[in-house]
């Protein structure tokens, strides 16, 4: 067999494995196709920004500039959720595989910029909250959800060591 060890890569495989299940990816000719694209890339940007403002032991300006660009890539995820009519990032009454994709980017990214960074990201994206609260309104969600704690405790032997700063010292403690 082929291992696989992106989420990504195995959710598609998943998708695939069972032909009978609705999609939770569009096709490739439809409106919502193109969408999941785009929204792919602005995942690896917030991907990025992420990690450049928690991983890196950066100071000063450049921990200011890391901070406003991660802040900048969270509003424009912020805006990609207010362009469609429900809770999701695509259109529908269920989360697609792109919503499953940034669950758990979101998820980690929550817990680390606040835990190691003091960046308080809950409560300050209007559409980011509510698709937030969207999915702690499903149980199947709620069971496999982990807590602050033991995503920053795991985080450095997936991602490296977050660096600290001093305004992150009482929410670490």
């Amino acid at each position: 067999g082929e291992i696989h060890v992106e989420s990504f890569d195995i959710m598609k495989l998943l998708e695939s494995t069972f032909e009978n299940d609705p999609k939770m990816l569009p096709l490739d000719y439809t409106k919502d196709a193109a969408r999941a694209e785009k929204l792919l890339g602005l995942e690896k940007d917030l991907q990025r920004d992420w990690f450049s403002f928690v991983f890196y032991p950066i100071k000063g300006e450049a921990l200011e500039k890391a901070r406003e660009n991660l802040v900048d890539t969270l509003l424009e995820v912020d805006k990609a959720l207010s362009e469609t009519p429900g809770k999701w990032f695509l259109v529908g009454d269920e989360p697609s595989i792109i919503d499953l994709q940034y669950i758990v980017q979101m998820e980690r990214l929550i817990a680390s910029a606040l835990y190691w960074k003091g960046l308080v990201i809950r409560g300050k994206f209007d559409y980011i909250d509510q698709w937030l609260k969207a999915f702690e309104q499903r149980p199947n969600y709620i069971a496999t959800k982990s807590d602050y704690y033991t995503h920053v405790m795991v985080i450095p032997s997936q991602n490296g060591p977050g660096y600290s700063v001093p305004e992150a010292r009482e929410v670490a403690n």
